[in-house]
């Protein structure tokens, strides 16, 4: 049977159905609640029939009554179903009138600035309601981005009221907005970063390289062989033809001996990705050293997926045993299904998210990893 608490449940389902079809003018009253199965004693039924009664005196619903005839109880009228015949009585039931007026507001003025939004707002009305107090800063964006397509500028250059605090913390609406606003011309649907996707400028984070091969010095005449510079002014030092090795431990990357035909990044966790701005690795043989982790590898995973190519090396079973005694409880990890993991680091990756263990990357004893760094880069 359909109680007064499923009444509330089941319209409140129903809601966004109704803000689409005030946005459609499509009517949608009145809406019909059917009870359910009735139990087969009427002192029961007659009781539920009290306690619908009682609710509709608070909530405006309408109780649709059947009669029919009992062998038991003679000719009564049954409740068949629940009918709410207006979108006040609605509104009052699930106690929104405030938020549908201001739904309102707001649907006016998007369809006022931006006509073009119609469509989205039928698909995504409860978004409406979710910024309802903040369409006026959000439409000014969106107008901006449309006058002014890829702009060339830092977020905090934008000729819009709104402060550019209120942008970068409203990344995922505007984009849901613009996506759906900017011509394919106006947009790099490729890019995930807000900034590279509508054609802003981003500060650059800095790339550290050490060359670790005094003949990369000699070629490029470089006096420097420790360099700390913007990711693009890489994009000029073309050391393709060479071998590079991502560490993620600032120790370790500064403890790398002199090795011929190769380079060193620090890679720094995650912050490891913004090498994807330098294009020339694209061409470059890539070698990915992390601690032996869950966390490593899915580094590692994140890292391939701009530049395919890298190669793991020193976070295989080998390496984990050789230097066990050092290995420490990780961070407790629910494995990520999917990575983009080779077999073999597949199973590694698995087997240190089961057991909980990790192995810093400075624990490897410098003379093995070297040899091991050494041995791969003359094979290549």
């Amino acid at each position: 049977m359909l109680t007064r608490s499923d009444i509330h449940a089941k319209l409140l389902r129903r809601y966004e159905d109704f803000l689409r079809a005030w946005l459609s003018r499509v009517s949608f009253f009145p809406l019909r609640l059917p009870v359910g199965r009735l139990p087969d004693d009427f002192a029961l039924i007659r009781e539920y029939l009290r306690d619908l009664e009682m609710g509709s005196q608070r909530d405006h619903y309408r109780i649709e009554l059947t009669p029919r005839r009992s062998k038991k109880w003679g000719q009564q009228d049954f409740p068949t179903a629940i009918s709410i015949e207006t979108a006040e009585d609605l509104l009052h039931i699930l106690g929104k009138e405030a938020e549908f007026e201001q739904f309102q507001r707001n649907a006016i003025l998007i369809r006022a600035t931006l006509p073009q939004l119609e469509e989205w707002m039928s698909e995504y009305p409860q978004r409406i309601i979710e910024y309802q107090d903040e369409w006026t800063q959000l439409l000014e964006v969106c107008q901006f981005f449309l006058q002014n397509s890829q702009p060339g500028l830092f977020i905090r250059e934008l000729a819009v009221s709104p402060h550019t605090k209120y942008i970068e913390s409203r990344k995922s609406i505007l984009r849901q907005l613009l996506d759906y606003l900017l011509p394919d011309s106006a947009k790099n649907t490729e890019q995930s970063d807000f900034a590279l996707r509508y054609g802003l400028r981003q500060h650059e984070g800095l790339a550290r390289l050490r060359l670790l091969d005094n003949q990369l010095n000699q070629r490029y005449g470089l006096a420097l062989t420790d360099i700390s510079t913007i990711t693009s002014e890489l994009n000029s030092l073309d050391l393709s033809q060479d071998v590079g090795i991502i560490v993620e431990n600032k120790t370790t990357f500064l403890n790398l001996p002199p090795v011929k035909h190769a380079f060193a990044f620090f890679g720094s966790g995650y912050d490891v990705v913004k090498l994807q701005q330098i294009k020339w690795l694209q061409e470059t043989r890539l070698l990915y050293w992390g601690d032996i982790d869950a966390q490593g590898f899915e580094i590692l995973a994140s890292f391939r997926r701009s530049l395919p190519k890298v190669q793991s090396i020193l976070m295989d079973h080998d390496t984990f045993d050789l230097f066990k005694d050092y290995a420490v409880t990780g961070t407790p990890t629910i494995p990520i299904m999917n990575l983009q993991l080779t077999a073999e680091e597949q199973l590694m990756y698995h087997w240190l998210v089961e057991n909980n263990r990790r192995l810093e990357q400075e624990r490897v004893q410098m003379l093995y990893a070297v040899s091991k760094l050494r041995q791969v880069i003359d094979s290549l």
